[in-house]
């Protein structure tokens, strides 16, 4: 019963952990505007509960959203850091438009809903 205990006290605590480095990454790429690099891992992310990845075209500056759960299929192991998949991001829209070369998309935050709302980084401050 101890062990059961332990077990599931240990995997809350990493969850915590895995969230608390999502927040800060999330603060250092937004708020003081720091880079991509280090990131925590996508299963790092997915741990902490943030499951979606924003990111900005760098033509056209739309914001798009990446469901991390999926990235599996797309042949991702979870130990794989989120700086890496930048890479890969292309903007399907500016393809069309451009017929066929993609502009590369950066990354601007992890995020835990899948909305593009504005969210303020602690509670009561204003920007």
């Amino acid at each position: 019963m101890r062990a059961d205990s332990a077990r599931k006290e240990a995997s809350e605590k990493l969850k915590e952990a895995a969230a608390e480095t999502c927040q800060a990454w999330n603060y250092r790429r937004i708020g003081l505007g720091g880079p991509v690099q280090p990131s925590p891992t996508i299963g790092e992310a997915l741990k902490g509960g943030f499951c979606y990845l924003e990111v900005k075209c760098r033509r056209c500056r739309t914001h798009s959203l990446i469901d991390l759960t999926a990235v599996n299929e797309v042949r991702r192991k979870p130990d794989t850091p989120i700086w890496k998949l930048e890479a890969s991001l292309r903007c399907r829209h500016c393809s069309e438009a451009l017929r066929g070369r993609r502009p590369a998309a950066d990354i601007v935050r992890l995020r835990k809903e899948k909305t593009l709302e504005f969210e303020p980084w602690y509670p009561g401050e204003q920007r």
